[in-house]
């Protein structure tokens, strides 16, 4: 029986290196300090949140293409409040 965990040990042995092959140059990449945000608007803060004191985050996953304009901003969360003040801008 101990023979049988062997194949699974080298495979298991080999997927990691494989993948600590892959993550380690990765990690040496240098950061995108060379890039620079042009603007970052606030949002309108809602009157109702305002009224109610509430206060809160919105997670947005923006895609920029290569010529620098907003391809793509996609919602992932926050308070719904938030949420639509966000997004209409």
């Amino acid at each position: 029986m101990v023979f049988a965990l062997r194949p699974k040990v080298k495979v298991a042995a080999t997927c990691f290196f494989v993948a600590m092959a892959l993550i380690l140059p990765a990690a040496n990449l240098p950061a995108q300090g060379s890039r620079k945000m042009l603007s970052n608007p606030e949002p309108p803060y809602p009157e109702v949140a305002r009224r109610l004191r509430l206060s809160g985050v919105v997670k947005v996953q923006v895609t920029i293409a290569p010529d620098g304009k907003i391809k793509e901003t996609k919602i992932m969360g926050g308070h719904p409040i938030f949420v639509n003040s966000s997004s209409k801008r």
